[in-house]
Parts: structure tokens; sequence; C-alpha cells
């Protein structure tokens, strides 16, 4: 936030969450039971530009994934679809709800964990390791052919993250995507992505 002296003073944990809240009851109170969650402007951009949806009920959500589902599930939302970048999603893979690099990162140790049920060998998995993006790591996966399998156990791990967060009463889904050059585009999505999106296309 900007004060009268100019100085930029970052919102608290606590007051970005409590914003979501707010966002999400407003939307609930108007009626709406269907809520689009993106973790921050390359999520809103991708499902703007890219997906074609509206943004009518769409909620940003920061890092705090976990507490915008379970916000959403408390004002009684009954279809969920949060779209984001690897970058944060990737950390679902793992069961992280809150994906600050402040509370760890494990981004390449769920790439890792991915590959290795996928079959990679060892030179690869080291390679992941000494990637510093999850872009570097899509690229080492290509190299050997993995990306769609592991891309598809990474989708796996995260539906079953946003699942475990929300009674069987609410539907949840998710669309995972990158914008690394020649690659931009969905890596991975629920089953049911596609006709959650739909509610945002109408």
């Amino acid at each position: 936030m900007i004060g009268t002296t100019g100085i930029v003073e970052p919102m608290s944990n606590a007051a970005l969450v409590d914003t979501i809240r707010v966002e999400l009851s407003v939307l609930a109170a108007s009626g709406a039971r269907s809520v689009l969650l993106c973790p921050g402007n390359y999520g809103e951009t991708f499902a703007r530009e890219v997906l074609g949806l509206s943004m009518a009920r769409q909620v940003s959500t920061s890092n705090f994934i976990g507490d915008a589902v379970q916000a959403a599930v408390g004002y009684g939302f009954e279809r969920i679809l949060l779209v984001g970048h690897i970058g944060k999603l990737v950390k679902l893979g793992i069961g992280m709800t809150n994906t600050h690099s402040q509370n760890g990162d494990g981004r390449m140790e769920t790439l890792i964990a991915c590959a290795l049920a996928c079959g990679a060998d060892l030179g690869l998995l080291r390679k992941i390791q000494d990637c510093v993006t999850t872009d570097a790591a899509l690229d080492a996966l290509a190299d050997q052919s993995l990306l769609s399998p592991v891309m598809e156990h990474l989708g796996r791990r995260i539906q079953a993250t946003l699942e475990h967060w929300v009674p069987t009463k609410v539907e949840i889904g998710f669309i995972c995507f990158t914008n690394a050059a020649g690659r931009q585009g969905v890596l991975c999505k629920s089953d049911n992505a596609d006709a959650l999106a739909a509610e945002w296309r109408k």
C-alpha cells in the first residue's frame, strides 16, 4: 500500500488473507457459487488472454492457495477452478498450502519425485536438482522425452492435494501452465478442468 509518505508498505500475510476472504464473501453474497482462483498476475493473464475466461468471478490468492480454497468452501462455493503457473502449483504436488518461498521451496524435489516415478535415470534427476527454475527443469525433462508423463503424474498429485482440502460435495479442479518461450501453454490439468472452465466462458 502507498501511504501519504509515498513509501510502499507491503500488506501483512494476515491482511492479505483477510482481503481474499472479503472478496470471496462479496462474491458469495452476490449469489455466485463458482469461483476462479489465480495465485497471481501470471495466472490472471493466462486465464483471460490464453484460456479466454471471464474475470467476473475471479479472486487472486497470492501465495495463500490453501487459505483461499478453505475460505471458498466456507462461503458455500460449489465449484472451484484454480489456474496458476507451474512455479506455484508444482508445490501443491507435495501438499504445500502456502507457496511463498519463505515457507520452503520443494519445486525441484517435487519434480524429481515425479520424474523418478516415471522412470527417469540418475543423470536426469541430478540435472533437475541443479535447475534454478521450473522452466529449466521442463527443458531437461523434454530432452529425455519425459515431459508429458511427468506432467501427468504431477497433475494427479496436485489434484489429490486439492481434493484433500474440500468436502466431496465441492467440485475442484486446476489448470497448470508455463509461459516459457516455445512451450507456452497448459502443462497439466484436472480431468474436470474443461467443464469447470466453461463456467467462465458463458
